[in-house]
């Protein structure tokens, strides 16, 4: 057996970061949902169950998570087994509290979760499980023995949550944030996965995926309404800058700016808004380049990846930290309510500059 524990390892290690990442956000999210669910009704009694969910999910949070990436480091494991071990795909139902109706009504979940997220990333998908295949070969390699095939990431969550006592509705909202926080961007999981298999030169021939457009990329142009006159507006998000063109324009500059525009980068607290450069606006006055604001949600140490998301809280760019210094500098990206950018940065190299003069 070719098994590469080395891959699986820096596999299991990369996924884990992102997903401790995803749902970290997504279980201060869920509190967020109760909190407001609560507020927002006048029914004592349903006000007393979306508060009872929001003591329940910050008491179980951490047994949750626990549980979750157990499972997942043990699909590895299994993977990575000489002889090939089922990976236990169903639900553990008869722990959930409540009838078969409300069983049934969490198997539906989890299939909708599964399809839906599988649908997103087709063609990204079947190339991770062709890699491993040849990876770990003569072991098969499919959307059952994949640790990061949606259908293992679903139905261990829902496993995992058997902790929670709270009734169905608290309970399908729960999950249903989960598809909204962690599923909608789980693409980056499959991403970074199936770029350690490319840099370990595993089936370098194999024909490379095509851009895709799934139903939530974040570069998907949406349509929103204008609030005047009801029409139609697409947001054009930022083209994502390639590796290529960041390397080449870092050789452009000097050490000293490239040093504190990464300092820049770190500093970023999330929630900030910065303003993105977009299509250019043509005007029987003159030309003006289009301006969308979004906010920073998240910070990927793992993979030194930011993400922004729109007013509606869509993902709309998913950009490296040398990418973010390189636009920031190219004023294609600035921070929102703060000097230029550009001021700053020559500010702290003539800082650094003082002491040296005479």
């Amino acid at each position: 057996m070719r098994s590469n524990p080395a891959i699986l390892d820096k596999l299991q290690d990369n996924a884990q970061a992102i997903l401790d990442s995803l749902i970290d956000a997504f279980f201060d999210k869920v509190n967020s949902i109760f909190a407001n669910l609560a507020n927002a009704t006048r029914n004592s009694s349903e006000q007393n169950v979306y508060l009872d969910a929001m003591s329940e999910v910050h008491l179980q949070r951490q047994h949750i998570t626990q549980d979750f990436f157990t499972c997942l480091e043990n699909d590895f494991a299994a993977l990575a087994l000489p002889t090939p071990a089922t990976i236990n795909t169903s639900p553990a139902e008869p722990t959930f509290p409540g009838s078969e109706k409300d069983r049934v009504e969490i198997e539906v979940a989890a299939n909708n979760m599964i399809n839906q997220a599988r649908a997103d990333s087709p063609t990204l998908l079947r190339q991770i499980n062709t890699r491993l295949a040849e990876c770990l070969r003569p072991r098969n390699v499919d959307e059952n023995s994949n640790p990061l095939d949606p259908q293992q990431i679903v139905r261990h969550f829902v496993a995992s949550s058997h902790r929670l006592q709270v009734p169905i509705q608290s309970r399908l909202i729960f999950f249903k944030q989960f598809e909204r926080s962690v599923l909608r961007h789980y693409e980056q999981v499959l991403q970074d996965a199936h770029q350690v298999l490319l840099i370990a030169n595993i089936l370098p021939k194999l024909r490379p995926i095509e851009n895709q457009t799934p139903l939530h990329s974040p570069n998907l142009a949406k349509p929103k309404v204008n609030a005047e006159n009801n029409s139609a507006v697409t947001e054009h998000p930022l083209p994502p800058q390639g590796c290529i063109i960041t390397a080449m324009r870092k050789a452009e500059l000097d050490q000293s700016v490239i040093d504190t525009l990464l300092d820049e980068v770190n500093n970023f607290q999330l929630g900030a808004w910065f303003s993105f450069a977009g299509a250019n606006t043509k005007s029987s006055i003159k030309r003006r380049t289009k301006r969308n604001h979004y906010k920073l949600t998240t910070k990927i140490s793992a993979t030194d990846t930011y993400i922004f998301v729109n007013r509606y809280r869509t993902k709309t760019q998913q950009i490296t930290r040398d990418e973010l210094a390189i636009a920031l500098y190219d004023k294609t990206i600035s921070p929102l309510n703060s000097a230029p950018i550009i001021n700053r940065v020559l500010t702290r190299i003539a800082t650094r500059l003082k002491p040296s003069l005479p």
